[in-house]
């Protein structure tokens, strides 16, 4: 089904998948050719004290 797409977005558990999984996960996306777009971290920390914009400043102009 990816394959009639323009990519994916992987979808990934925080604190639940080992790098090694992940490396597979790509190695397969690799293997169909198919692009991936992106990939969204579930679970990951909020940062409500600051907002988006202090913690997208704390990684350096141009990084996020």
């Amino acid at each position: 089904m990816a394959q009639a797409t323009d990519g994916i977005v992987l979808t990934v558990p925080r604190g639940q998948i080992t790098q090694e999984t992940l490396r597979w996960a790509k190695a397969e996306v690799d293997r169909y050719q198919i692009q991936l777009l992106g990939i969204v971290l579930k679970d990951a920390p909020v940062f409500k004290a600051h907002g988006w914009n202090q913690f997208l400043s704390s990684q350096g102009e141009g990084r996020a």
